[in-house]
């Protein structure tokens, strides 16, 4: 299988009484490593709007993960299936 080169961007996954998204996406990259699924190049935070108009949680922002894999499917599948446990409702 080719290797790729992805950007796996988190959002909306906390409430005001869990974890933050930054942390869910470091403990994701941390997941993919253990299980052999990539090499986390790097995580970036990025700055939201914040502005009365827009409901956030605390700082409204956003996670990326940048990932090099061979196993895109074994990746998404272990992607999709931690944020669903982990993410606040």
């Amino acid at each position: 299988m080719n290797r790729m080169h992805l950007l796996i961007g988190i959002d909306d996954t906390d409430n005001h009484q869990s974890k933050g998204t930054g942390y869910l996406c470091r403990q994701l990259g941390h997941q993919i490593e253990d299980h052999n699924l990539g090499r986390v190049e790097g995580i970036s935070r990025h700055q939201l709007l914040v502005h009365e108009d827009v409901p956030y949680t605390s700082h409204n922002s956003s996670a990326c993960l940048e990932v090099i894999t061979c196993n895109y499917n074994e990746l998404e599948d272990l992607c999709v299936q931690y944020l669903q446990e982990n993410s606040a409702e």
